[in-house]
């Protein structure tokens, strides 16, 4: 048998629509991609500033989330590791 790495998500379905339904449905993840792609959005504190005034435990969530599922990367902004970046993978 083949060893299979745990995903961070309980699929549904094996059908990759469904997946990225499962992923791109949540509201909150949703609007972290869309901050990514439209406004530029790229540090913590700059996702917690969106008016649609996501909560922290909720932000800090859905990017470990985001990453874990090779969505999202984690990138040095500087040398500070306060001001780690997000950035959507390739």
């Amino acid at each position: 048998m083949a060893n299979k790495k745990a995903s961070p998500v309980e699929w549904r379905s094996e059908c990759p629509i469904s997946s990225g339904l499962d992923i791109l449905g949540d509201k909150w993840s949703l609007l972290i991609v869309r901050d990514l792609i439209t406004y530029g959005t790229r540090t913590y504190s700059e996702f917690s500033e969106s008016p649609e005034r996501i909560s922290t435990n909720i932000l800090a969530d859905r990017l470990k989330l985001l990453t874990a599922l090779g969505i999202i990367e984690r990138v040095d902004a500087d040398r500070s590791a306060r001001n780690n970046a997000f950035q959507l993978t390739k």
